[in-house]
């Protein structure tokens, strides 16, 4: 009985601390843990509760979500977005990436609705969906408000893509916190894999997040070093032309990163772009017709891929059938695992590319997400 009494004088003591806040996002009092590559979200530690902002590229705040612990006690004016006080039973999720993150801390059998299911390479989660377990709450473009707020999930997780104030309030009231995750915009691959240790603090999963992540950086650093010396640098082509404009990786991008790290000539990698460039298909045509290998074409075959344009037959990767696509983990309706568990496995998307590039560095692999096109 007195631990009751001594939790009620602290919750009491937080909520008249508090009084005098005002409800700017900015505000911290608790020790801010920055993590280590991710720069879009920080998490700020308190004894019993704790705040998790979501972050835009100015690092300001644009979301904040409390998560208490178990007794539920957090500070009257808290001047956060929700508040999450108690255990989580039902997620609803706009992005097939965050069964990557959620797989990763043990929590994606809690998954009870999602945006085009039938995307869900994960063959569990798949015959949830199949068998009526995982509702369809629409696409990312125009989700199903209506049916989320029947189904009542604890939790949405979005892509942040189109930050809709309108859904957030009608979720927020109906009691579901609304948490964007835009791992999409980090620059750095080790960062959008860091996203883990958010969801690791709003399961209480911290230890395993934190565990994983560790252990794919190690994983990727070693492999990194396979390349390091190599004096044999094979030119990269990356993506297709699509709709008159090629959409190559800027050279700050994460991919960019893999494939320096995997020991390519990539030709951008001094670009300074940190998302994508935008290249008309006769420039890409003059400074790469010659390149060794062509990545991650949108197509499934290389008569596929020959038949979208007639352009494409100028380059050597293709008279040569060095193409290869991240297409070798697809479920039935032909949607692939590479979105889903890929931000989860930096490490592995890494060994693809260095075995396709440089093959006699690692002894007995199998490509796990990429496929060269017949």
């Amino acid at each position: 009985m007195n631990n009751i009494y001594i939790l009620s004088f602290i919750c009491l003591l937080f909520a008249i601390s508090c009084k005098n806040n005002t409800n700017k996002k900015n505000i911290t009092t608790g020790d801010v843990e920055h993590p280590q590559y991710a720069k879009l979200f920080n998490i700020e530690k308190h004894d019993i509760y704790k705040y998790i902002n979501v972050l835009d590229q100015n690092g300001e705040n644009i979301y904040r979500l409390i998560v208490a612990n178990e007794n539920g006690c957090v500070p009257k004016d808290n001047n956060a977005d929700f508040v999450i006080s108690k255990k989580i039973t039902n997620i609803g999720i706009l992005s097939s990436t965050n069964i990557g993150y959620l797989k990763a801390i043990g929590k994606a059998d809690l998954i009870r609705s999602s945006t085009n299911p039938k995307r869900i390479y994960d063959s569990t989660l798949f015959s949830g969906f199949q068998n009526g377990d995982i509702a369809n709450i629409g696409d990312e473009m125009k989700t199903n408000v209506e049916k989320i707020l029947d189904l009542k999930p604890d939790i949405v997780f979005h892509t942040g893509f189109e930050q809709n104030s309108k859904i957030e309030n009608l979720l927020h009231k109906a009691g579901i916190a609304y948490v964007p995750i835009i791992e999409w915009k980090e620059e750095n691959i080790f960062g959008r894999t860091e996203w883990v240790k958010l969801f690791g603090e709003i399961f209480n999963q911290r230890h395993k997040a934190d565990s994983t992540f560790n252990e794919k950086v190690k994983r990727y650093n070693i492999l990194k070093k396979k390349t390091k010396e190599l004096k044999n640098k094979p030119s990269i082509l990356y993506g297709n032309n699509f709709k008159g404009t090629w959409h190559m990786p800027g050279g700050k991008s994460y991919v960019a990163q893999i494939l320096r790290d995997a020991g390519s000539n990539y030709h951008f990698i001094n670009d300074t772009t940190r998302g994508t460039l935008h290249l008309s298909i006769e420039y890409v045509i003059d400074i790469l017709k010659d390149a060794d290998y062509w990545l991650a074409p949108s197509a499934n075959s290389i008569n596929e891929l020959k038949s979208k344009d007639k352009h494409y037959s100028i380059f050597k990767a293709l008279k040569q059938n060095k193409v290869y696509n991240y297409t070798a983990r697809v479920n039935k309706n032909g949607y692939n695992d590479y979105w889903e568990s890929g931000v989860m496995n930096p490490d592995i998307i890494l060994s693809d590319i260095i075995y396709i590039l440089h093959p006699y560095l690692l002894d007995n692999y199998k490509p796990f997400y990429y496929k060269q096109l017949h």
